[in-house]
């Protein structure tokens, strides 16, 4: 039996029907596309998609709580802007909003 997008840790029959918004129909499409780009298609096409879709889509395509990689990402931007001293923290700030 082929798995649903709702089977994924995370979705159910909201998260098909915004990914459907994207052409993204079945497990196959939402593995083959990158998640970023897939986010990305998301905040141009789905109003209101914020970063917990982002953390979302990594969480089914690893297995885990949505909630879990929203802490370990914090965790990483935390890290890696401490330690990024360059460009200066303005632009810095546009260059992640812009990701977002």
């Amino acid at each position: 039996m082929t798995k649903r997008l709702r089977d994924l840790k995370g979705f159910g029959p909201k998260s098909e029907e915004v990914l459907a918004q994207v052409d993204i129909h079945n497990v196959d499409d939402f593995f083959a596309i990158d998640p970023f780009e897939l986010y990305q298609h998301l905040k141009e096409t789905v109003k209101g998609t914020g970063l917990n879709s982002l953390y979302a889509i990594i969480g089914a395509r690893e297995n885990c709580h949505w909630q879990t990689v929203a802490k370990e990402q914090k965790t990483t931007f935390y890290s890696a802007w401490k330690t990024w001293a360059w460009p200066p923290t303005s632009i810095r700030c546009q260059m992640l909003f812009r990701l977002f």
